[in-house]
């Protein structure tokens, strides 16, 4: 599997894991720090995106 795919797939993994961890272990509401949980795991998803386009890596 390509690096920057595994790489997307762990930052899903990481930010699905951390809010499933703040609602239901801490016991805290959606809020700001969620949001900006989420905007970070999508900016680092675009990155990855753009990178893999960039460099013509594509699947290997």
């Amino acid at each position: 599997m390509n690096k920057y795919i595994r790489n997307m797939i762990a930052i899903v993994f990481i930010v699905v894991m951390f809010l499933i961890f703040f609602k239901y272990w801490a016991g805290v509401d959606f809020g700001i720090w969620h949001l900006f949980l989420i905007i970070a795991g999508a900016y680092g998803i675009y990155a990855n995106l753009k990178t893999l386009k960039n460099y013509n890596i594509g699947y290997e």
